[in-house]
C-alpha cells in the first residue's frame, strides 16, 4: 500500500507543470535519484555548433529546413554540455556509440546512463547513475487512435480504452504510447519489441500491468507543459526524481 501511495503522490507532483524547477548553478546527481531536464530548443540561446563533432555537424546539415537543423544542433549541444558537467569532462571530447535502434550511449560506456526525446521544439533529457533510463515525449495531435490501439496495444489496454468516453481517449492513448516508448528506449531495442508485450496503465498512476515488468522497472508520467505529454522509465525501484527547467544562458 505504501508503494502505491508513493506512486500516486509522485504522479500528482510530476503532472504539475510548476514542478519544473530552476536549477542551482549546477545540481549534483546522486546515486539515489534521476534528474530530468526540460529544454526549449527554440528559446534564444548560444550557438552550440562549436561543441559538436564533425559527424554531428554533418548530420545536422542533412536535415531539410533550417529549423530542424537548428533543433538538432541545440539538442545535441545541450546533451554534450549536460554530460560534460555531470562527468566533469570537456563536452567536446565526449564520444558516442549507437545501438542497433540508434540509442546513443557514451563510448566507452560508463556508469552514467542517459536518454533523450524531442518533439515540436521541446526536448527532455534523463540522467541516472548505474540504472537504465528511458524518456519519451509527444506533442498532442490528431491521430487515428482506434486503428493504432487495435494494432499496437494489449487486450487489457484495448478493453480499458474502449470503455472511455470520446473526450478521454486522446490523453489515454498518448499516456499509453509514451509509456511504452520510454520502456523500449530504456531497453535500447526500439520497436523491435511489439508494443503489445509491455502493457501499461492508460490513466494515473502510471504503472506496468505485467507483474514481471513492474518488479523490474519504475514508470512515471511527465508533464512538460500544455500540448505535450511525456513518460519516464527507470530500472529498479522508484528513485527520487528531480525536474529541472533549462534556462537560456546557463551554459
Amino acid at each position: 500500500m505504501f508503494e502505491r501511495d508513493k506512486l500516486i503522490q509522485l504522479a500528482i507532483t510530476m503532472n504539475d507543470p510548476t514542478s519544473w524547477q530552476i536549477p542551482p548553478h549546477f545540481p549534483v546527481l546522486t546515486t539515489q535519484e534521476v534528474q530530468v531536464w526540460r529544454v526549449d530548443l527554440r528559446a534564444p540561446d548560444q550557438d552550440w555548433h562549436h561543441l559538436l563533432s564533425l559527424e554531428e555537424q554533418a548530420r545536422a546539415a542533412k536535415f531539410s529546413g533550417e529549423q530542424r537543423r537548428s533543433d538538432f544542433r541545440t539538442g545535441r549541444g545541450v546533451l554534450r554540455w549536460l554530460l560534460g558537467r555531470y562527468l566533469n569532462q570537456d563536452p567536446r571530447e565526449l564520444q558516442f556509440s549507437y545501438g542497433p535502434q540508434g540509442k546513443p550511449d557514451l563510448e566507452p560506456p560508463g556508469q552514467l546512463r542517459f536518454n533523450l526525446a524531442h518533439a515540436h521544439g521541446l526536448a527532455l533529457y534523463a540522467f541516472a547513475w548505474n540504472r537504465a533510463v528511458g524518456v519519451d515525449l509527444e506533442y498532442l495531435r490528431s491521430v487515428r487512435l482506434e486503428r493504432i490501439v487495435a494494432r499496437c496495444f494489449a487486450p487489457v489496454e484495448i478493453e480499458f480504452f474502449q470503455q472511455l468516453p470520446d473526450q478521454a481517449r486522446e490523453p489515454a492513448f498518448f499516456n499509453g504510447w509514451t509509456r511504452k516508448e520510454a520502456y523500449l528506449k530504456a531497453l535500447g531495442r526500439g520497436l523491435t519489441v511489439p508494443l503489445s508485450q509491455c502493457p501499461v496503465s492508460l490513466d494515473e498512476p502510471a504503472r506496468f500491468l505485467d507483474p514481471d515488468l513492474a518488479a523490474q522497472w519504475s514508470l512515471l508520467t511527465l508533464n512538460p507543459g500544455p500540448g505535450y505529454i511525456g513518460a519516464l522509465v527507470v530500472q529498479g525501484q522508484l528513485p527520487e526524481c528531480t525536474q529541472w527547467q533549462w534556462q537560456p544562458g546557463i551554459a
